[in-house]
Protein backbone atom coordinates (compact mmCIF):
# COMPACT_ATOMS: atom_id res chain seq x y z
CA UNK A 1 0.00 0.00 0.00
CA UNK A 2 2.93 2.37 0.75
CA UNK A 3 4.25 1.97 -2.78
CA UNK A 4 0.97 2.42 -4.52
CA UNK A 5 0.79 5.59 -2.72
CA UNK A 6 4.44 6.98 -3.46
CA UNK A 7 3.48 6.26 -7.74
CA UNK A 8 -0.01 8.30 -6.77
CA UNK A 9 2.11 11.20 -4.69
CA UNK A 10 4.87 11.23 -7.92
CA UNK A 11 1.70 11.15 -10.57
CA UNK A 12 0.17 14.35 -8.84
CA UNK A 13 3.59 16.09 -8.63
CA UNK A 14 4.13 15.71 -12.39
CA UNK A 15 0.58 16.86 -13.42
CA UNK A 16 1.03 19.21 -11.38
CA UNK A 17 4.07 20.38 -12.73
CA UNK A 18 2.56 20.49 -16.33
CA UNK A 19 0.22 23.05 -15.57
CA UNK A 20 2.34 24.99 -14.05
CA UNK A 21 4.25 25.56 -17.42
CA UNK A 22 0.94 26.20 -19.15
CA UNK A 23 -1.01 24.18 -21.86
CA UNK A 24 -0.63 25.27 -25.78
CA UNK A 25 -4.44 26.59 -26.69
CA UNK A 26 -5.78 26.04 -30.12
CA UNK A 27 -9.28 26.60 -31.55
CA UNK A 28 -10.19 27.26 -35.12
CA UNK A 29 -13.92 29.26 -35.93
CA UNK A 30 -15.71 29.63 -38.92
CA UNK A 31 -16.14 33.00 -40.18
CA UNK A 32 -20.03 33.25 -39.02
CA UNK A 33 -18.72 33.59 -35.65
CA UNK A 34 -20.92 35.76 -33.08
CA UNK A 35 -17.99 37.83 -31.77
CA UNK A 36 -17.13 38.44 -35.14
CA UNK A 37 -18.25 42.16 -35.98
CA UNK A 38 -18.44 42.69 -39.41
CA UNK A 39 -18.64 46.91 -39.84
CA UNK A 40 -19.97 48.42 -42.61
CA UNK A 41 -22.73 46.39 -45.54
CA UNK A 42 -22.45 42.92 -45.60
CA UNK A 43 -24.37 40.02 -46.57
CA UNK A 44 -24.90 36.67 -45.41
CA UNK A 45 -24.50 34.46 -47.90
CA UNK A 46 -26.99 31.05 -47.54
CA UNK A 47 -23.40 29.48 -48.98
CA UNK A 48 -21.52 28.28 -46.20
CA UNK A 49 -23.65 31.00 -43.98
CA UNK A 50 -20.46 33.15 -45.26
CA UNK A 51 -20.52 36.87 -44.42
CA UNK A 52 -19.24 38.60 -47.88
CA UNK A 53 -18.13 42.44 -48.20
CA UNK A 54 -16.77 44.68 -50.57
CA UNK A 55 -17.25 48.17 -50.04
CA UNK A 56 -14.34 50.81 -49.39
CA UNK A 57 -13.65 50.85 -45.82
CA UNK A 58 -15.41 46.84 -44.99
CA UNK A 59 -14.14 45.88 -41.41
CA UNK A 60 -13.60 42.50 -39.74
CA UNK A 61 -13.31 43.77 -35.93
CA UNK A 62 -13.12 41.50 -33.12
CA UNK A 63 -12.01 41.41 -29.33
CA UNK A 64 -9.53 39.20 -28.09
CA UNK A 65 -7.32 38.42 -24.98
CA UNK A 66 -4.23 36.99 -25.39
CA UNK A 67 -3.25 33.68 -23.13
CA UNK A 68 0.07 33.49 -23.40
CA UNK A 69 2.90 35.68 -24.41
CA UNK A 70 3.29 34.32 -28.24
CA UNK A 71 -0.29 34.79 -29.39
CA UNK A 72 -1.03 34.63 -32.40
CA UNK A 73 -4.15 34.15 -35.41
CA UNK A 74 -3.89 32.84 -38.73
CA UNK A 75 -7.31 34.54 -40.66
CA UNK A 76 -7.87 32.71 -43.37
CA UNK A 77 -9.63 35.19 -45.53
CA UNK A 78 -11.05 34.23 -49.42
CA UNK A 79 -13.13 36.06 -52.71
CA UNK A 80 -16.50 34.79 -53.61
CA UNK A 81 -15.06 34.41 -57.30
CA UNK A 82 -11.35 33.37 -56.77
CA UNK A 83 -11.09 34.19 -60.34
CA UNK A 84 -11.27 38.08 -60.14
CA UNK A 85 -8.06 39.44 -60.40
CA UNK A 86 -8.54 42.38 -58.75
CA UNK A 87 -6.18 42.87 -55.57
CA UNK A 88 -7.91 44.30 -52.35
CA UNK A 89 -5.83 45.68 -49.67
CA UNK A 90 -6.53 45.75 -46.34
CA UNK A 91 -4.79 47.64 -43.03
CA UNK A 92 -4.46 45.98 -40.01
CA UNK A 93 -5.51 47.95 -36.89
CA UNK A 94 -4.73 47.00 -33.12
CA UNK A 95 -6.55 49.06 -30.47
CA UNK A 96 -7.83 51.45 -33.89
CA UNK A 97 -3.75 52.06 -34.50
CA UNK A 98 -2.05 50.53 -37.22
CA UNK A 99 0.45 48.13 -36.11
CA UNK A 100 3.04 46.14 -37.88
CA UNK A 101 2.06 42.47 -36.64
CA UNK A 102 0.70 40.76 -40.16
CA UNK A 103 2.48 38.51 -41.96
CA UNK A 104 1.03 36.71 -45.60
CA UNK A 105 2.72 34.35 -48.12
CA UNK A 106 3.20 37.51 -50.04
CA UNK A 107 3.99 40.26 -47.74
CA UNK A 108 6.22 37.87 -44.95
CA UNK A 109 8.19 40.69 -43.12
CA UNK A 110 5.60 42.25 -40.73
CA UNK A 111 3.42 44.84 -41.61
CA UNK A 112 0.34 46.74 -41.20
CA UNK A 113 -0.94 46.40 -44.57
CA UNK A 114 -1.71 42.83 -46.59
CA UNK A 115 -3.09 41.79 -50.16
CA UNK A 116 -5.87 39.13 -51.30
CA UNK A 117 -4.88 38.39 -54.72
CA UNK A 118 -6.69 35.82 -56.92
CA UNK A 119 -5.84 33.00 -54.94
CA UNK A 120 -8.44 30.29 -53.75
CA UNK A 121 -7.02 32.26 -49.97
CA UNK A 122 -5.00 34.04 -48.11
CA UNK A 123 -3.66 33.30 -44.83
CA UNK A 124 -3.18 36.12 -42.47
CA UNK A 125 -0.92 35.32 -39.75
CA UNK A 126 -1.48 38.56 -37.13
CA UNK A 127 1.19 37.80 -33.87
CA UNK A 128 0.70 40.33 -31.50
CA UNK A 129 4.28 39.65 -29.91
CA UNK A 130 5.79 41.61 -33.13
CA UNK A 131 4.59 44.88 -31.39
CA UNK A 132 6.26 45.13 -27.94
CA UNK A 133 4.24 48.25 -26.56
CA UNK A 134 1.02 45.68 -26.35
CA UNK A 135 0.01 44.61 -22.68
CA UNK A 136 -0.95 41.16 -23.17
CA UNK A 137 -2.74 41.43 -20.12
CA UNK A 138 -5.51 43.56 -21.55
CA UNK A 139 -8.14 42.96 -24.03
CA UNK A 140 -7.15 44.33 -27.90
CA UNK A 141 -9.43 44.70 -30.38
CA UNK A 142 -8.70 43.72 -34.00
CA UNK A 143 -9.34 45.37 -37.09
CA UNK A 144 -8.89 44.21 -40.92
CA UNK A 145 -10.30 46.87 -43.02
CA UNK A 146 -10.49 47.18 -46.81
CA UNK A 147 -8.89 50.13 -48.49
CA UNK A 148 -9.76 50.48 -51.85
CA UNK A 149 -12.73 50.20 -54.12
CA UNK A 150 -13.35 49.43 -58.06
CA UNK A 151 -12.38 51.73 -60.43
CA UNK A 152 -15.37 52.86 -62.83
CA UNK A 153 -13.89 52.36 -66.23
CA UNK A 154 -13.35 48.59 -65.37
CA UNK A 155 -16.92 48.16 -64.81
CA UNK A 156 -18.48 45.60 -64.58
CA UNK A 157 -15.33 43.81 -63.09
CA UNK A 158 -15.78 45.01 -59.56
CA UNK A 159 -13.91 43.81 -56.91
CA UNK A 160 -15.08 40.52 -55.74
CA UNK A 161 -16.70 40.48 -52.41
CA UNK A 162 -14.32 39.14 -49.73
CA UNK A 163 -15.63 36.89 -46.25
CA UNK A 164 -13.59 35.44 -43.74
CA UNK A 165 -13.14 31.69 -43.95
CA UNK A 166 -11.90 30.47 -40.62
CA UNK A 167 -9.79 32.07 -38.03
CA UNK A 168 -7.68 29.83 -35.86
CA UNK A 169 -6.39 31.02 -32.27
CA UNK A 170 -3.43 30.37 -30.98
CA UNK A 171 -3.65 30.78 -27.15
CA UNK A 172 -6.03 33.54 -27.87
CA UNK A 173 -9.63 33.94 -26.75
CA UNK A 174 -12.26 35.92 -28.38
CA UNK A 175 -14.02 38.09 -26.03
CA UNK A 176 -17.62 39.82 -26.47
CA UNK A 177 -18.29 42.18 -29.47
CA UNK A 178 -18.90 45.45 -28.45
CA UNK A 179 -22.72 46.24 -27.66
CA UNK A 180 -22.97 49.70 -27.81
CA UNK A 181 -22.01 50.69 -31.18
CA UNK A 182 -23.06 53.34 -33.59
CA UNK A 183 -23.86 53.37 -37.13
CA UNK A 184 -22.37 56.06 -39.11
CA UNK A 185 -23.37 56.00 -43.17
CA UNK A 186 -21.03 57.98 -45.58
CA UNK A 187 -22.17 58.58 -49.34
CA UNK A 188 -20.36 59.76 -51.23
CA UNK A 189 -17.67 59.89 -54.41
CA UNK A 190 -13.95 60.08 -54.91
CA UNK A 191 -13.25 62.61 -52.24
CA UNK A 192 -15.09 59.92 -49.91
CA UNK A 193 -13.12 57.35 -51.00
CA UNK A 194 -9.65 58.70 -51.29
CA UNK A 195 -8.71 58.14 -54.83
CA UNK A 196 -5.40 58.34 -55.12
CA UNK A 197 -3.50 60.89 -57.89
CA UNK A 198 -0.23 62.42 -58.93
CA UNK A 199 -1.43 65.26 -55.77
CA UNK A 200 -1.81 62.12 -52.71
CA UNK A 201 0.12 59.10 -54.26
CA UNK A 202 2.50 60.16 -50.83
CA UNK A 203 -1.55 59.58 -48.60
CA UNK A 204 -0.56 55.93 -48.89
CA UNK A 205 2.45 53.41 -47.66
CA UNK A 206 2.14 49.79 -49.61
CA UNK A 207 -1.12 50.36 -51.03
CA UNK A 208 -1.28 50.27 -55.26
CA UNK A 209 -4.80 50.32 -55.34
CA UNK A 210 -6.95 52.29 -56.90
CA UNK A 211 -8.29 54.39 -53.63
CA UNK A 212 -7.60 54.28 -49.51
CA UNK A 213 -10.20 54.88 -47.89
CA UNK A 214 -7.66 55.38 -44.88
CA UNK A 215 -6.39 58.87 -46.07
CA UNK A 216 -9.77 60.22 -46.76
CA UNK A 217 -11.88 62.84 -43.97
CA UNK A 218 -14.29 60.02 -43.64
CA UNK A 219 -12.26 57.83 -42.67
CA UNK A 220 -9.97 60.04 -40.02
CA UNK A 221 -13.30 61.50 -38.41
CA UNK A 222 -14.44 57.67 -37.55
CA UNK A 223 -10.98 57.56 -36.01
CA UNK A 224 -11.14 60.68 -34.12
CA UNK A 225 -14.41 59.25 -32.89
CA UNK A 226 -13.31 56.41 -31.75
CA UNK A 227 -10.73 58.12 -30.00
CA UNK A 228 -13.05 60.20 -28.15
CA UNK A 229 -14.33 57.01 -26.83
CA UNK A 230 -17.18 55.62 -29.11
CA UNK A 231 -17.07 52.68 -30.91
CA UNK A 232 -18.64 53.32 -34.45
CA UNK A 233 -19.72 50.59 -36.66
CA UNK A 234 -18.78 53.01 -40.39
CA UNK A 235 -20.46 52.36 -43.52
CA UNK A 236 -18.78 53.99 -46.77
CA UNK A 237 -21.02 54.17 -49.24
CA UNK A 238 -18.46 55.23 -51.94
CA UNK A 239 -17.91 55.34 -55.81
CA UNK A 240 -15.20 57.48 -57.77
CA UNK A 241 -16.65 59.29 -59.99
CA UNK A 242 -20.58 59.30 -59.18
CA UNK A 243 -23.13 61.85 -58.78
CA UNK A 244 -26.71 62.34 -58.17
CA UNK A 245 -27.58 63.44 -61.55
CA UNK A 246 -26.82 61.28 -65.07
CA UNK A 247 -23.78 62.27 -67.37
CA UNK A 248 -21.23 62.71 -65.22
CA UNK A 249 -18.42 59.57 -65.17
CA UNK A 250 -20.48 56.86 -64.40
CA UNK A 251 -22.94 57.84 -67.59
CA UNK A 252 -26.32 56.93 -66.62
CA UNK A 253 -25.51 55.06 -63.21
CA UNK A 254 -25.92 57.26 -60.24
CA UNK A 255 -25.83 56.76 -56.53
CA UNK A 256 -29.48 55.98 -56.89
CA UNK A 257 -28.26 53.27 -58.65
CA UNK A 258 -25.78 52.33 -55.29
CA UNK A 259 -27.46 53.60 -52.53
CA UNK A 260 -29.22 50.20 -51.41
CA UNK A 261 -26.38 47.42 -52.42
CA UNK A 262 -25.10 45.01 -49.95
CA UNK A 263 -21.85 45.04 -52.62
CA UNK A 264 -21.44 47.09 -55.20
CA UNK A 265 -21.17 44.89 -58.21
CA UNK A 266 -24.53 43.98 -59.92
CA UNK A 267 -24.64 40.10 -59.68
CA UNK A 268 -26.20 37.24 -57.55
CA UNK A 269 -23.99 38.08 -54.38
CA UNK A 270 -25.77 42.01 -54.28
CA UNK A 271 -28.27 41.99 -52.19
CA UNK A 272 -30.74 45.20 -52.01
CA UNK A 273 -30.92 46.16 -48.09
CA UNK A 274 -34.57 47.09 -46.47
CA UNK A 275 -33.35 49.28 -44.23
CA UNK A 276 -29.99 50.37 -42.34
CA UNK A 277 -30.77 52.25 -39.18
CA UNK A 278 -27.68 54.24 -38.91
CA UNK A 279 -27.74 56.88 -36.27
CA UNK A 280 -25.98 59.32 -38.46
CA UNK A 281 -25.50 59.59 -42.00
CA UNK A 282 -23.24 62.21 -43.78
CA UNK A 283 -24.11 62.55 -47.77
CA UNK A 284 -21.09 64.57 -49.42
CA UNK A 285 -22.27 64.41 -53.03
CA UNK A 286 -22.07 66.87 -55.90
CA UNK A 287 -18.60 67.51 -56.73
CA UNK A 288 -19.27 65.34 -60.22
CA UNK A 289 -22.70 66.73 -60.68
CA UNK A 290 -21.11 70.31 -60.65
CA UNK A 291 -20.39 69.80 -64.75
CA UNK A 292 -23.56 68.54 -65.63
CA UNK A 293 -26.31 70.14 -63.58
CA UNK A 294 -28.02 73.26 -62.05
CA UNK A 295 -28.59 74.15 -58.88
CA UNK A 296 -32.24 73.68 -59.27
CA UNK A 297 -31.76 70.05 -60.81
CA UNK A 298 -28.92 69.57 -57.71
CA UNK A 299 -31.05 70.57 -55.39
CA UNK A 300 -34.21 68.03 -56.50
CA UNK A 301 -31.62 65.53 -56.69
CA UNK A 302 -30.40 65.56 -53.06
CA UNK A 303 -34.43 66.06 -52.02
CA UNK A 304 -34.96 62.91 -53.54
CA UNK A 305 -31.68 61.21 -52.20
CA UNK A 306 -32.59 62.26 -48.48
CA UNK A 307 -35.67 61.16 -49.07
CA UNK A 308 -34.50 57.88 -49.88
CA UNK A 309 -31.60 57.47 -47.24
CA UNK A 310 -34.33 58.55 -44.46
CA UNK A 311 -36.39 55.58 -45.59
CA UNK A 312 -33.50 53.60 -45.12
CA UNK A 313 -32.78 55.39 -41.95
CA UNK A 314 -36.29 56.37 -40.04
CA UNK A 315 -34.16 57.97 -36.97
CA UNK A 316 -30.91 59.01 -38.34
CA UNK A 317 -29.52 62.54 -38.51
CA UNK A 318 -28.67 63.48 -41.63
CA UNK A 319 -25.51 65.60 -42.39
CA UNK A 320 -25.36 67.43 -45.89
CA UNK A 321 -21.21 67.71 -46.33
CA UNK A 322 -20.16 69.08 -49.78
CA UNK A 323 -16.00 69.60 -49.04
CA UNK A 324 -13.11 68.96 -51.04
CA UNK A 325 -12.92 71.13 -53.85
CA UNK A 326 -10.06 72.61 -55.89
CA UNK A 327 -10.51 76.82 -55.98
CA UNK A 328 -12.16 76.44 -59.72
CA UNK A 329 -15.24 74.39 -58.27
CA UNK A 330 -16.16 77.36 -55.60
CA UNK A 331 -18.36 79.13 -57.84
CA UNK A 332 -20.73 75.95 -58.43
CA UNK A 333 -19.87 74.99 -55.11
CA UNK A 334 -21.39 78.18 -53.15
CA UNK A 335 -24.51 77.60 -55.17
CA UNK A 336 -24.51 73.78 -54.29
CA UNK A 337 -24.14 75.09 -50.34
CA UNK A 338 -27.66 77.17 -50.91
CA UNK A 339 -28.88 74.37 -51.98
CA UNK A 340 -28.04 72.63 -48.87
CA UNK A 341 -29.26 74.97 -46.83
CA UNK A 342 -32.32 75.17 -48.70
CA UNK A 343 -33.00 71.38 -47.94
CA UNK A 344 -32.03 71.51 -43.86
CA UNK A 345 -33.91 74.70 -43.78
CA UNK A 346 -31.55 76.52 -41.51
CA UNK A 347 -28.11 77.84 -41.87
CA UNK A 348 -25.10 75.70 -42.34
CA UNK A 349 -22.63 74.84 -39.49
CA UNK A 350 -19.25 75.25 -40.07
CA UNK A 351 -15.61 75.12 -38.62
CA UNK A 352 -15.95 78.07 -36.89
CA UNK A 353 -19.62 77.44 -35.75
CA UNK A 354 -20.05 73.80 -34.82
CA UNK A 355 -23.67 74.09 -33.39
CA UNK A 356 -25.66 71.09 -33.86
CA UNK A 357 -29.29 72.67 -34.23
CA UNK A 358 -31.64 69.37 -33.61
CA UNK A 359 -33.08 69.04 -36.98
CA UNK A 360 -33.38 65.74 -38.69
CA UNK A 361 -31.41 67.05 -41.80
CA UNK A 362 -28.74 69.58 -41.25
CA UNK A 363 -25.39 70.70 -43.95
CA UNK A 364 -21.81 71.81 -42.67
CA UNK A 365 -19.93 74.05 -44.87
CA UNK A 366 -16.17 74.27 -44.77
CA UNK A 367 -14.94 76.34 -47.22
CA UNK A 368 -11.09 76.48 -46.05
CA UNK A 369 -9.05 75.40 -48.67
CA UNK A 370 -5.71 73.08 -48.52
CA UNK A 371 -3.56 74.10 -45.59
CA UNK A 372 -0.74 72.08 -46.90
CA UNK A 373 0.42 73.44 -49.98
CA UNK A 374 -1.54 70.26 -52.13
CA UNK A 375 -1.78 71.37 -55.76
CA UNK A 376 -4.81 70.46 -58.07
CA UNK A 377 -5.83 67.38 -57.45
CA UNK A 378 -7.56 65.36 -54.63
CA UNK A 379 -7.43 65.53 -51.07
CA UNK A 380 -3.80 64.60 -49.76
CA UNK A 381 -4.41 63.04 -45.90
CA UNK A 382 -3.55 65.87 -44.56
CA UNK A 383 -6.11 68.31 -46.14
CA UNK A 384 -8.79 65.64 -45.36
CA UNK A 385 -7.38 65.25 -41.68
CA UNK A 386 -8.37 69.26 -41.38
CA UNK A 387 -11.66 68.63 -42.50
CA UNK A 388 -12.26 65.67 -40.54
CA UNK A 389 -10.78 67.10 -37.02
CA UNK A 390 -14.60 69.46 -37.67
CA UNK A 391 -16.72 67.27 -38.65
CA UNK A 392 -15.62 64.54 -36.12
CA UNK A 393 -16.81 67.91 -33.73
CA UNK A 394 -19.95 67.96 -34.91
CA UNK A 395 -20.60 64.76 -35.30
CA UNK A 396 -19.58 64.20 -31.66
CA UNK A 397 -22.17 67.12 -30.85
CA UNK A 398 -24.56 64.94 -32.49
CA UNK A 399 -24.15 61.96 -30.58
CA UNK A 400 -24.21 63.88 -27.37
CA UNK A 401 -27.42 65.42 -28.20
CA UNK A 402 -30.35 64.68 -26.21
CA UNK A 403 -33.58 63.81 -27.54
CA UNK A 404 -36.10 66.12 -28.14
CA UNK A 405 -38.36 66.86 -25.16
CA UNK A 406 -42.29 66.61 -25.12
CA UNK A 407 -42.59 70.83 -24.07
CA UNK A 408 -46.45 70.43 -24.12
CA UNK A 409 -46.63 69.03 -20.39
CA UNK A 410 -47.58 71.00 -17.72
CA UNK A 411 -44.53 71.65 -14.91
CA UNK A 412 -45.47 72.65 -11.65
CA UNK A 413 -42.35 75.09 -11.43
CA UNK A 414 -43.19 78.93 -10.77
CA UNK A 415 -44.08 81.38 -13.44
CA UNK A 416 -40.80 83.64 -12.36
CA UNK A 417 -38.01 82.95 -10.63
CA UNK A 418 -34.75 84.55 -9.51
CA UNK A 419 -31.67 82.48 -10.40
CA UNK A 420 -29.17 81.79 -7.64
CA UNK A 421 -25.63 80.29 -8.21
CA UNK A 422 -25.90 76.92 -7.24
CA UNK A 423 -28.38 75.21 -10.08
CA UNK A 424 -26.93 71.74 -10.26
CA UNK A 425 -26.46 69.70 -7.08
CA UNK A 426 -24.00 66.87 -6.61
CA UNK A 427 -25.24 64.59 -8.98
CA UNK A 428 -25.59 67.02 -11.37
CA UNK A 429 -29.23 66.75 -11.50
CA UNK A 430 -31.23 70.56 -11.00
CA UNK A 431 -32.91 71.23 -7.72
CA UNK A 432 -36.81 71.41 -7.84
CA UNK A 433 -38.27 73.91 -9.98
CA UNK A 434 -36.17 75.82 -12.81
CA UNK A 435 -32.57 74.55 -13.93
CA UNK A 436 -30.02 74.72 -16.53
CA UNK A 437 -28.41 71.63 -18.42
CA UNK A 438 -24.86 73.04 -19.50
CA UNK A 439 -23.67 70.49 -21.57
CA UNK A 440 -19.88 71.76 -22.65
CA UNK A 441 -20.57 75.28 -21.06
CA UNK A 442 -20.44 73.83 -17.61
CA UNK A 443 -16.58 73.62 -18.06
CA UNK A 444 -16.60 77.13 -19.29
CA UNK A 445 -16.50 80.81 -17.66
CA UNK A 446 -18.25 82.16 -21.31
CA UNK A 447 -21.11 84.83 -21.42
CA UNK A 448 -24.55 83.32 -21.96
CA UNK A 449 -26.41 85.04 -25.03
CA UNK A 450 -29.61 84.77 -24.47
CA UNK A 451 -33.31 85.65 -26.31
CA UNK A 452 -35.18 88.77 -25.24
CA UNK A 453 -38.75 86.99 -25.90
CA UNK A 454 -39.99 83.77 -26.00
CA UNK A 455 -41.31 83.94 -30.00
CA UNK A 456 -39.95 80.40 -30.31
CA UNK A 457 -41.54 78.96 -27.31
CA UNK A 458 -38.73 76.33 -26.02
CA UNK A 459 -35.81 78.03 -26.36
CA UNK A 460 -34.34 79.46 -23.81
CA UNK A 461 -31.46 81.19 -25.22
CA UNK A 462 -30.43 81.80 -29.07
CA UNK A 463 -29.98 79.11 -31.65
CA UNK A 464 -26.99 80.25 -32.95
CA UNK A 465 -25.34 80.50 -29.91
CA UNK A 466 -22.95 76.90 -29.84
CA UNK A 467 -22.66 77.02 -26.90
CA UNK A 468 -26.17 77.76 -25.19
CA UNK A 469 -28.04 75.82 -22.31
CA UNK A 470 -31.64 74.14 -22.33
CA UNK A 471 -33.17 75.06 -19.25
CA UNK A 472 -35.05 72.35 -17.65
CA UNK A 473 -37.62 71.64 -14.75
CA UNK A 474 -37.07 68.74 -12.90
CA UNK A 475 -40.34 67.64 -11.51
CA UNK A 476 -39.47 65.22 -8.32
CA UNK A 477 -42.68 63.29 -8.35
CA UNK A 478 -42.31 61.56 -12.02
CA UNK A 479 -38.08 61.95 -11.83
CA UNK A 480 -38.50 63.56 -15.02
CA UNK A 481 -37.07 66.79 -16.80
CA UNK A 482 -38.51 69.04 -18.83
CA UNK A 483 -37.89 72.18 -21.07
CA UNK A 484 -38.68 75.43 -20.27
CA UNK A 485 -41.22 77.19 -22.07
CA UNK A 486 -39.90 80.65 -21.47
CA UNK A 487 -36.97 82.50 -21.39
CA UNK A 488 -34.48 84.19 -19.44
CA UNK A 489 -33.83 88.39 -19.12
CA UNK A 490 -30.26 89.21 -20.70
CA UNK A 491 -28.53 89.73 -17.20
CA UNK A 492 -27.66 86.39 -17.05
CA UNK A 493 -24.36 84.72 -16.89
CA UNK A 494 -22.92 80.77 -16.83
CA UNK A 495 -20.05 79.49 -15.40
CA UNK A 496 -18.93 76.39 -14.15
CA UNK A 497 -21.45 75.97 -11.06
CA UNK A 498 -24.70 76.78 -13.91
CA UNK A 499 -26.68 80.59 -14.57
CA UNK A 500 -25.99 82.98 -12.10
CA UNK A 501 -26.48 86.89 -12.29
CA UNK A 502 -28.15 89.62 -9.68
CA UNK A 503 -30.93 90.21 -11.67
CA UNK A 504 -30.84 87.01 -13.39
CA UNK A 505 -34.52 86.04 -14.24
CA UNK A 506 -36.46 83.30 -15.69
CA UNK A 507 -40.07 84.21 -16.58
CA UNK A 508 -42.63 81.16 -17.60
CA UNK A 509 -44.33 81.37 -20.80
CA UNK A 510 -47.32 79.41 -20.33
Amino acid sequence: MQGNSKIKYAMICGLASLSGMGFASSETVLGNNPNIMYLGRSNHELINDRVAMNWSGSTVSFNIKALKHDANMMIKLAKVTPSNSNETWFNIYVDNKLANVARTSIVEAPASAIKLDNTLTTDVDVDLSLDPTLDLSKTHNIKLVQLNEADARQAPFFYSPFYVQSMTLNNIELVEKYSDLKKIVFYGDSITAGLQDGNNDGGASDNIGYANIAISYAFQSIEQLNAQGWNVDPSFIVLSGISLTPGSYWGSSTMFTYYDSSSYNKDQHNQPIMSENADIVVINLGTNDTFVASQGTYQQALQTFVDKVQALNPHAKIVLDLWGFRPDYVPMYQQYWQAEENIAGKACATPQNLYFNGNTVSCFVDTRLPSDSSGSGHPTKAYADQHAQALATYLNNILKAEKPVDVSLKYSCPQSLHIGAYILDHNNKPYTGWGAYLGELGVSKNALSCSATAKEGVKACIASDPTYPKLVCYDQIHDAYYQAAGYLNQSCSADQNGLTGDNCILNYAQ
